[in-house]
């Protein structure tokens, strides 16, 4: 699906972007982090950790200065509790 479809979340929305050449950094952090996640086999949708957890820690670990919104639920959970 597009970034921008209605996952049912109440609406969907770009917080930010990043293209081109700048985007390799977040690109192989993805690649670096996601074996490790510690919540990988855990998913909660209230209050987390959930597909918002992951998508901030991916943030957290790049030079791509970007907090979730308050609305992405879940954001700073982790594995063993919110």
């Amino acid at each position: 699906m597009p970034p921008t479809s209605d996952v049912e979340a109440d609406g969907t929305y770009v917080v930010a972007e990043v293209i081109g050449a700048d985007a390799e950094a977040i690109i192989a952090s993805v690649a670096g982090e996601s074996p490790a996640y510690e919540c990988r086999d855990t998913y909660t949708v209230f209050p987390g950790p959930n597909s918002n957890t992951y998508t901030q820690l991916v943030l957290d670990s790049t030079a791509w200065n970007v907090t979730l919104p308050p609305s992405a639920i879940g954001k700073g959970a982790t594995a063993t509790g919110p």
